[in-house]
């Protein structure tokens, strides 16, 4: 089996590709539609038992594009990939990924387990900060990291979820802690990530060792403030509109 490294680097050298025929789908026949449409659900109604009230819902949409699972400040939705519509190549690198998880799943199984729900939240998180207009004033280590915060202080809220969750960071980060640190010697991460977003977030292997990062910090955070203090940090507003910026 190839490695991760190895495997990172091939996607990030063009093997994720998707063919258009992938219809665009966010209805609740759809199961990965569903499952993100409750987790979401459940996010704006812990918002409102903090006692904001959000300016929008946003759609979910399964429309399978390179950025796997995603929230698009353009159109204001959370995007979503089915493990079907997957290049074979990132079959491959899920399984290996799965491999050095600690769940015992199955490709398949690893691929839903994060990328259509756990982070589902992260994404969600994205959001949070869009309803407050903070997110266009943060730079991408601040929105990414503090993104996971807010998932683990939401998913926190349900003791079930709760007591999962450290089973649940291990599985998601124990293969991407073993990736190689992309920043060049002498230079800071969070700068070099900032003055190179575009290029990191094409690059398999640097975003991925970004990701470990910024999910460890979260979680080393994670006790520091729980979801109604996000929501306070973070009050919705009524325009929330900020230009893309992924």
């Amino acid at each position: 089996m190839q490695t991760l490294p190895r495997l990172f680097a091939a996607i990030a050298a063009g093997a994720m590709s998707f063919s258009a025929a992938n219809a665009a789908t966010g209805a609740p026949s759809d199961p990965v539609a569903a499952q993100a449409s409750a987790i979401r659900d459940r996010f704006v109604t812990a918002i409102r038992n903090c006692g904001a009230a959000p300016s929008f819902v946003p759609p979910v949409v399964v429309d399978s594009h390179a950025d796997i699972v995603s929230y698009s400040y353009t159109d204001r939705s959370v995007h979503l990939t089915r493990w079907a519509d997957l290049p074979p190549p990132f079959k491959v690198f899920i399984a290996a990924w799965a491999a050095q998880g600690t769940m015992g799943l199955r490709p398949e199984d690893m691929f839903r387990e994060i990328f259509n729900d756990f982070l589902v939240a992260h994404e969600l998180g994205h959001y949070l900060a869009h309803l407050s207009g903070r997110a266009q004033t943060l730079d991408p280590t601040d929105a990414e990291t503090e993104a996971n915060r807010i998932a683990l202080a939401f998913l926190a809220l349900d003791p079930t979820e709760r007591e999962r969750l450290p089973t649940r960071y291990a599985n998601f980060t124990n293969a991407l802690f073993k990736l190689p640190d992309p920043v060049p010697s002498g230079l800071n991460a969070r700068e070099y990530l900032a003055r190179n977003y575009a290029m990191v977030a094409r690059n398999g292997l640097a975003h991925g060792w970004y990701q470990g990062r910024f999910m460890k910090e979260a979680w080393e955070k994670r006790r520091e403030r729980n979801f109604c203090g996000w929501v306070k940090a973070n009050p919705p507003n009524a325009s929330s509109k900020v230009k893309e910026k992924r």
